[in-house]
């Protein structure tokens, strides 16, 4: 999986100095922390993603991740049928 590197800017209110964003993760303000590609594009998705410098290392997206994960996007997103368009009637 891709990595990033993010740096918290310290921008959420209440949470100038560092944002402990889950039980394994606490980002300090200006300091550069390297994550791996599914929190990368977590935060990226997220509500704090303006709150966050996001460098990206690979190739973060969300529906090769998805695929990755198993994720139910994969499953409703290929149906199997060929698209319109292909000229028979």
């Amino acid at each position: 999986m891709s990595s990033a590197i993010v740096t918290y800017k310290g921008t959420v209110p209440d949470y100038p100095c560092q944002l402990e964003f889950d039980s394994s993760h606490c980002f300090k303000k200006n300091v550069a922390l390297q994550v791996d590609g599914e929190m990368a594009a977590i935060l990226q998705c997220s509500r704090f993603s303006p709150d966050f410098c996001i460098q990206k290392y690979g190739h973060l997206s969300p529906f090769l991740l998805a695929d990755k994960l198993g994720s139910s996007v994969k499953q409703c997103s290929k149906t199997g049928k060929a698209a319109g368009g292909s000229g028979e009637t």
